[in-house]
């Protein structure tokens, strides 16, 4: 910027003017032009500004998953779990978490356990029959989840039994006519009682000895 120098004038009284008034009015034509380029400036942001385009990203749009976030499943059941939907038109249904691999997760959302879960061997991680998995749906872009529970419930399963379902046995034998055994689920105490229409010709004992309650006569049958 080339400073402009102030030539001294007579005054009116025709005396040259001092040297402070020559340094005076040259600081005032120095603001002078320092005020009328800052207006300037200012004047070029403004339009700069003004016609500045800005510029606008897209926000994140997730499909939301909808469905039961904690449910109980009894064990040995082989429906579905429970059924997820979204608010998008059409998503990819994954799974992940600690359980994952127990379970599987259909096209349609549909959550199911890949074996029969049983209750008395549990495989979750914590081996406490409470189940982690998380339900992902994404539609190509974006990514929504739901983190679900899945607590598998005991079933009273009757005890299986183990022995002949026929034998042979001698008239007037007072021998055992079998024995049998019985292991059930829930590890609870086994009590023997016997059914059917001859089932008053027997007893068992609490080990489950079969045993006729009086030796048996081929001539005078009694069933």
């Amino acid at each position: 910027m080339t400073e402009m120098i102030d030539v001294p004038r007579p005054t009116a009284s025709g005396r040259s003017p001092t040297a402070a008034a020559m340094r005076h009015r040259s600081r005032t034509h120095r603001r002078v032009l320092k005020a009328a380029a800052a207006a300037v400036w200012s004047l070029f942001l403004f339009v700069v500004i003004s016609t500045a385009t800005p510029s606008v990203s897209a926000a994140a749009n997730p499909p939301i998953v909808s469905g039961p976030g904690s449910l109980a499943y009894a064990e040995n059941g082989t429906d579905a779990v429970a059924s997820y939907t979204t608010d998008a038109d059409a998503v990819t249904w994954t799974l992940s978490g600690t359980d994952s691999d127990a379970f599987a997760i259909s096209t349609a959302g549909a959550l199911s356990f890949t074996t029969a879960p049983d209750f008395e061997t549990p495989t979750d991680t914590g081996a406490d029959n409470t189940y982690a998995v998380t339900v992902h749906a994404s539609d190509g872009t974006e990514s929504g989840a739901l983190d679900v529970t899945v607590t598998v419930t005991d079933d009273n399963e009757p005890p299986a039994l183990s022995g002949p379902h026929t034998a042979d046995h001698a008239e007037n034998s007072t021998a055992a006519v079998a024995s049998y055994t019985a292991a059930d689920p829930e590890r609870a105490a086994i009590t023997w009682t016997l059914s059917g229409a001859d089932s008053s010709a027997f007893t068992i004992s609490a080990a489950g000895v079969l045993t006729f309650k009086a030796p048996p006569d081929f001539e005078a049958p009694t069933d």
